[in-house]
This record gives C-alpha cells, structure tokens and sequence, in this order.
C-alpha cells in the first residue's frame, strides 16, 4: 500500500520537476537577446579585443584619461 503511495507522489514530482525544466527552457529561449549580424562590433570593444596589437600612440575608443568609454583601463602597450 505505501509503496503505492510513495511512486504516485515519486511522479507527481517528476512530472512537476520536468514542466519547470520544460518552463525554464522556454523562458530562456525567449528571453534571449538575438545577437544582430548587421550591426558593427563597437569601437571601445574592438580596441580592447586588439588592445595587445595597439599602436599606443593611436587607441580608439580612448578618453585622454587613458579610460576606455565602458570605464575600464588597457594594459600600457610596450612596442
């Protein structure tokens, strides 16, 4: 009798579990931000991607402060 029992509740929770797996997935799914293919990489990211190869004279995306726009500092380039 109780072993009953306990496998009915056991698939209730599985059952329970794998709509909340199945809700989270979905939720995921939609809640993604579709990355564009058209728009251009930003120039404060491309300077940090090609901050090892950067002519220290000429950085893009640079304030005088040395600051990259997002507020983070590149590494001093020594050629």
């Amino acid at each position: 009798m109780f072993n009953k029992i306990a496998s009915s509740v056991q698939s209730k929770m599985a059952s329970l579990l794998a709509k909340k797996e199945e809700a989270r997935r979905l939720r995921n799914l939609r809640n993604r931000r579709r990355k564009s293919a058209h728009t251009p990489a930003s120039p404060t990211y491309m300077a940090w991607r090609n901050r090892d190869q950067v002519d220290p004279n000429s950085r893009p995306a640079m304030r005088r402060s040395g600051r990259l726009r997002s507020g983070e500092r590149l590494p001093e380039v020594t050629p």
